[in-house]
């Protein structure tokens, strides 16, 4: 699989894991339940066809040529005693099906290499009792046939496993399509209905599903502040992650960024001169940065005292 498929399989099981730690909240929902449990049969089904597309075929290719190499091997002296009984007999047909030499043999496709094996053992099955004294027998014969076999076999399963490589290639693509249909015009929508009543589990849901999406963004938590009388920019001070050891000035745009920032629960300490000191809780979900507006209160003027 491609890089944009591992990510899609993750974010669909990072959604999974999400709705099963949620399960309670649905759980009366039947048709939101249903259309969860129809979405685990999509990636049950997805990660089934990605295993095969993954499947493993270097090792038939390392066997591809140590069984051609043996075969070959194999092959080429029987031919050559061919060659020599042709000779001897004046048999020139026999001599234009066999007479080869070694490096033709191997540059052969794997299909003319079969059809000249296949020639060759039936040349000396036809003229067995005339071969004694060429060094061809039927045990020479049976040897030659099963280092054929062993070929054939190997090309066979190579074959296989290609066309279904192709095969589920296709599948695949098309279930991921389904999914992200069904995900989008469905089950989002379904999740999105509680937002009021369940926001953590929400915002969690659509984190994972950013996942898949593969996004890299300059920061992981990023804040604007504003006066909260009149709305205007506050553009000094700094953000003090509290326990993390992290501290960010405020920019004159009234941003502040923190370019990592670790998942979970964590508070922020906001201060900023003229104005109340403010904390924040806060809670980040993986894959998916934090972005909030917070407003400061001013501080109170200071009557001057008469003198």
């Amino acid at each position: 699989m491609n890089t944009t498929d591992k990510l899609k399989l993750d974010s669909y099981q990072e959604v999974e894991q999400v709705l099963d730690k949620n399960s309670g909240i649905y759980e009366s929902d039947a048709p939101t339940k249903g259309e969860v449990a129809k979405f685990t049969v999509y990636k049950t089904g997805l990660f089934a066809l990605g295993e095969k597309m993954d499947a493993p075929a270097e090792w038939l290719v390392v066997n591809k040529k140590e069984i051609k190499n043996k075969l070959i091997a194999s092959l080429f002296p029987f031919s050559n005693n061919l060659v020599c009984f042709a000779n001897s007999n004046g048999n020139t047909s026999i001599l234009e099906q066999v007479d080869i030499s070694k490096s033709v043999l191997a540059a052969l496709s794997e299909l003319n290499l079969i059809q000249y094996t296949e020639s060759c053992i039936k040349i000396a099955q036809d003229n067995l009792a005339q071969l004694t004294d060429y060094a061809i027998t039927q045990e020479s014969i049976i040897s030659l046939q099963t280092d054929l076999g062993d070929f054939l076999k190997n090309r066979t399963d190579r074959l296989i496993l290609m066309e279904d490589k192709k095969t589920s290639n296709k599948a695949f693509n098309d279930l991921k399509k389904k999914t992200n249909q069904f995900l989008k015009t469905v089950l989002d929508r379904s999740i999105e209905r509680y937002r009021q009543s369940h926001p953590d589990f929400v915002n969690h849901y659509f984190a994972a599903r950013q996942t898949a999406k593969g996004i890299q963004h300059p920061y992981e938590l990023m804040g604007y502040l504003t006066d909260e009388a009149n709305g205007q920019v506050i553009g000094e001070g700094k953000v003090t992650a509290e326990k993390l050891g992290l501290r960010v000035d405020i920019s004159p745009g009234g941003t502040f960024r923190f370019k990592s920032f670790p998942t979970g629960d964590h508070r922020l300490k906001i201060e900023s001169i003229g104005y109340k000191t403010l904390y924040v809780p806060i809670r980040r979900f993986q894959s998916k940065p934090c972005k909030l507006n917070i407003s400061l209160q001013a501080l109170p003027l200071l009557e001057p005292h008469e003198v």
